[in-house]
């Protein structure tokens, strides 16, 4: 089954209170919304909360999303131990999806950089599975994983039945990625996708109004019969937020009909 979710970012930078964007959401028919651990852990004063909040108005939350720069042994074993917060919470309230991603730009492009990610992307994602959630790992433009080369390298380092991965076309068209190889290559280990667009400007822009090949990434996420969650992590918008909102959703469903 194919579940489509929304980010409250386009909301929120144009001051609408974040509670009021997750009702419009739901309203408005998105089944769920994504969100990081940082900012959940501020807004709910816990989770048992959010989920009494969310059942409320009929809304998921599709995925936590958590950082990490790996720039040092110190930095990584902070972020595991957030990493525990986020699962639990996320257990609680009801996510499938703890989407891990980062590795900073000012780490040296080496195989021991990469390994020491692979190898904390492997240990949250162990816990991940033990506290039944998913891990993927989200390809980012600005991070050491940025470009093809390395970010296959550290997929190939990660045991694909423990760390799924999450590839995002409007960071893969910044990155040079060839989208629809990197859908095919990664079809098998995907359950959770960002579907974005770019302009020709490379902001970020609503669904169809840039350059991604958004038809033919998802052509392919049909024909290899995803099942998870596709979502538009859109960070802004040019548009009034609540318009937005509809608009990116009435596309999304079409584009995957």
């Amino acid at each position: 089954m194919i579940r489509l979710a929304y980010h409250p970012a386009t909301y929120l930078r144009q001051h609408v209170d974040a509670d009021e964007a997750i009702a419009h959401m739901a309203r408005v028919g998105w089944d769920g919304f994504e969100w990081s651990s940082r900012v959940l852990a501020e807004h709910f004063e816990s989770a048992e909360a959010c989920r009494d909040l969310l059942g409320g108005l009929g809304i998921s939350l599709s995925g936590i999303y958590h950082p990490c720069g790996f720039e040092s042994a110190e930095s990584i074993d902070e972020w595991i131990a957030r990493a525990e917060w986020a699962l639990q919470f996320g257990r609680t309230v009801g996510a499938d999806v703890l989407m891990i991603d980062g590795g900073s730009t000012d780490l040296p492009v080496t195989a021991d950089s990469i390994r020491r990610v692979a190898d904390a992307a492997g240990h949250v994602s162990r816990m991940a599975a033990e506290a039944g959630m998913a891990c993927t790992w989200h390809q980012h433009w600005g991070t050491l994983f940025q470009y093809p080369d390395e970010f296959a390298a550290l997929m190939d380092l990660t045991e694909p039945t423990e760390l799924r991965c999450t590839l995002d076309t409007a960071h893969l068209t910044l990155g040079g990625f060839d989208i629809p190889a990197t859908f095919k290559r990664y079809a098998d280990r995907m359950c959770y996708v960002h579907l974005k667009d770019l302009g020709a400007d490379r902001r970020f822009a609503d669904l169809g109004e840039g350059v991604v090949a958004l038809a033919e990434a998802a052509r392919i996420l049909r024909e290899s019969k995803f099942s998870g969650w596709i979502v538009n992590d859109l960070d802004y918008t040019d548009h009034d937020p609540f318009e937005s909102s509809e608009r990116n959703l009435r596309y999304l469903r079409e584009l995957i009909a």
